[in-house]
């Protein structure tokens, strides 16, 4: 099975200049738990629910009508191709463990994410192969 398959086409996007409060509103209003960072069509990074929760903890979310995305998002990111099988974005996500995992094709264009929700709901075989990696991890301790 490829990333194409299963990856969600509608991703939602802010500006590295915009504000954190902008990125929670985005989020909240849709019901999402990210978004990808862009500026100029390019991908410049992730913010997450778990960069939000920093600012939470930090004390620094009452000033999130002035702190910009480009200072509490992830910078480099992890991505796949559409023509990746999902086992690559399985193995991606579970070694530098992430949630969210955006598509990019040839030309570094978004055109996609995919989730660990994402994988959850797919078939059978792939969650088998998921417990396969996680048990060789656990007999490598």
């Amino acid at each position: 099975m490829f990333v194409k398959e299963i990856m969600n086409k509608k991703v939602f996007t802010i500006n590295p200049q915009s504000s954190l409060r902008d990125a929670i509103n985005i989020m909240c209003d849709n019901n999402i738990g990210s978004l990808v960072v862009t500026k100029n069509n390019k991908v410049r990074g992730i913010i997450t629910e778990r960069d939000v929760m920093k600012c939470v903890a930090q004390g620094t979310i009452e000033h999130a009508d002035e702190i910009k995305i480009s200072s509490v998002m992830t910078h480099y990111i992890y991505f796949v191709k559409p023509e990746d099988k999902v086992e690559k974005a399985i193995e991606i996500i579970r070694k530098y463990k992430i949630k969210k995992l955006p598509v990019l094709d040839n030309s570094e264009r978004l055109v996609g994410i995919i989730t660990t929700t994402d994988i959850v709901f797919i078939q059978p075989k792939i969650i088998e192969k998921l417990s396969e990696l996680i048990s060789k991890d656990i007999t490598n301790l």
